[in-house]
């Protein structure tokens, strides 16, 4: 598996700064064309180059400006101001996009939710600038372990999870470990940050119907995960005593707490 970074909100191929002075500088080259033509026939005088190319660059700038600004604010919309990362109207809207995906071309979906483990008592030592400095390792962490396909978003004030398109649940798991392992090399030169994460399947949330269930399944399997003890990985529909992760000292291997209905 590749690991390319993503920031979770994946831009455009174009952007509306991009596509607006190309409209304008097209519409201007047509409109002068035009005019061109008409008086041409009709024997008038032609329109002063300058002129259009005045207007042209006008319809450019214009463009940009506008493009720029509704670029802003699609920005704004989606992403979480905090950490950069996507933020949970954004999660859910992919999360709609890549089910249907999923489902369309028989491909598997992980979706893994996290919760920062102790974060009121990051913050009680250290005050609300100390959380935030946690909630920022996290998502760095994040990003760092993403393919560029994976959507890392914050969902919560201490909650954030990763999409995994075409992602088995042994892959996730294995996305779930880089997630610990850059937290631990992290927290060797800071404050240590830990998570708990719950890892669900599109095949083990189809018992519950629709996309949004994954979700519920990764939240299921994140609370068994933090009542065993915090720090841990738990997979949705897992058999008892499967080994797929490790603790913080990196061993002996953790055993998966089963999520799921269970």
């Amino acid at each position: 598996m590749r690991h390319r970074t993503s920031s979770g909100t994946r831009p455009p191929r174009w952007t509306r700064s991009q596509l607006y002075p190309i409209a304008g500088l097209g519409f201007a080259v047509l409109a002068g064309v035009a005019v061109l033509a008409v008086q041409s026939i009709a024997g008038g005088r032609a329109v002063y180059a300058s002129l259009w190319l005045v207007i042209g660059a006008l319809l450019v700038l214009g463009g940009w400006l506008f493009g720029r600004q509704e670029d802003r604010l699609r920005h704004t919309s989606v992403t979480d101001p905090l950490t950069g990362l996507a933020n949970r109207r954004e999660l859910e809207r992919r999360l709609d996009q890549e089910h249907a995906r999923a489902v369309r071309h028989g491909e598997p979906l992980s979706l893994l939710l996290m919760d920062v483990d102790l974060l009121k008592q990051i913050n009680d030592r250290g005050g609300h600038k100390a959380g935030d400095r946690a909630l920022l390792a996290v998502a760095e962490a994040l990003r760092s372990s993403c393919r560029t396909d994976d959507i890392p978003a914050r969902v919560g004030g201490d909650e954030f999870v990763i999409l995994a398109p075409s992602t088995s649940a042994p892959d996730a798991v294995a996305l779930a470990e880089r997630v610990q392992e850059r937290l631990r090399a992290a927290g060797r030169t800071g404050e240590a940050v830990a998570v708990s994460i719950g890892i669900a399947g599109l095949d083990s949330a189809a018992e519950l119907g629709a996309d949004r269930d994954l979700l519920e399944a990764a939240d299921r399997a994140l609370y068994r995960a933090k009542s065993g003890g915090r720090d841990r990985v738990a997979l949705s529909g897992a058999e008892p005593g499967e080994a797929v992760a490790t603790d913080r000292t990196g061993s002996p291997p953790l055993r998966v707490i089963p999520g799921g209905m269970a």
